[in-house]
Parts: structure tokens; C-alpha cells; sequence
């Protein structure tokens, strides 16, 4: 009886770890294509990848990682989540939710992060086969383990 009163006591702060987790991975490697990797932060909030200019006059060719809200969801909804946790001290169904959706986009990070390529003003978004970096990774698995722990969060509270 002891100890699952101390897991009901220490189980929010777990998740509220594995939420933080989830979140730090926004610095690690999200991403890669052929040996060049792009972190969280990159394809996030965007980062130009070339830039060619003729003399200072005009842009000629860019291509650039656009910011991506889809790529920003996955970073922030496990911290929030792990927040949520914390703040309301019985299981939370809406953390739960928001952990599966972030673990689920963490692995389809890659579909939805596209390259705009503008050459002499007019650009085009072009579809990259990215390989998922570990980064992107650890950050499911942490989403995903802070779900199981959310569940058992859940159904202990309940039984109250």
C-alpha cells in the first residue's frame, strides 16, 4: 500500500521528465538526407539552406527549411503536456492525448517537411525522402513512455 501511494506521489514528476525530454530533443538531429542532418530547430523554425545573389542585386536562388508548424507541435506538446501533469495532480486524459499525438508526429516528422527552392522570385515546395535522426528518435520514445506512464497515472487516479 506504501509504495504505490509513493508511485502516485513520484509518477507526475517522471512524466513531467520524460515531457522535458521530449522536448530538449528541438536540439538534437531531427532529420537527415544524405549526410547532411538538420536538428529540431532547423526544420522548426526554419533555416536557409543556399543563397546565391549576382553581385548584391538580387536573389538569384534560395533554398530554405520554411518554418514548419507541424515541426513545432511535436517539440512543444510533451512539455505542455508534462506541465498539465504536474499542475493537476490527478491523470490527465489531455496529456495523455497530447503525448500520443507527439510521439506519433515524431515519427512522421519526415513527411511533412518540405524544401521552398525560389529561383528568380518564383518558388516551389519540393518533397525530400529525409531520414529520421535520433534526435526525433529519442524524443518519440520519451513521448511514448510518458504516455504509458499518463495511463497508469490515469488508472490510479481513478481508483480513488
Amino acid at each position: 500500500m506504501k509504495d504505490k501511494l509513493m508511485l502516485k506521489r513520484l509518477l507526475p514528476y517522471v512524466i513531467f521528465v520524460l515531457g522535458v525530454i521530449a522536448g530538449a530533443t528541438f536540439f538534437l538531429p531531427a532529420v537527415s538526407y544524405e549526410g547532411e542532418t538538420f536538428t529540431g530547430i532547423d526544420i522548426a523554425l526554419g533555416k536557409e539552406l543556399i543563397n546565391v545573389d549576382f553581385l548584391g542585386i538580387e536573389d538569384v536562388t534560395e533554398a530554405v527549411l520554411p518554418m514548419n508548424m507541424y515541426a513545432i507541435v511535436p517539440y512543444a506538446a510533451p512539455i505542455f503536456a508534462g506541465i498539465f501533469t504536474l499542475v493537476f495532480k490527478r491523470g490527465n486524459t489531455f496529456a495523455l492525448a497530447m503525448f500520443v499525438l507527439s510521439g506519433a508526429l515524431f515519427f512522421m516528422i519526415g513527411d511533412y517537411v518540405d524544401v521552398e527552392v525560389t529561383i528568380l522570385g518564383e518558388s516551389e515546395l519540393y518533397s525530400v525522402e529525409w531520414n529520421i535522426a535520433y534526435g526525433a528518435l529519442i524524443g518519440a520514445l520519451a513521448s511514448i513512455m510518458a504516455a504509458i506512464g499518463e495511463m497508469l497515472h490515469i488508472s490510479m487516479s481513478d481508483k480513488q
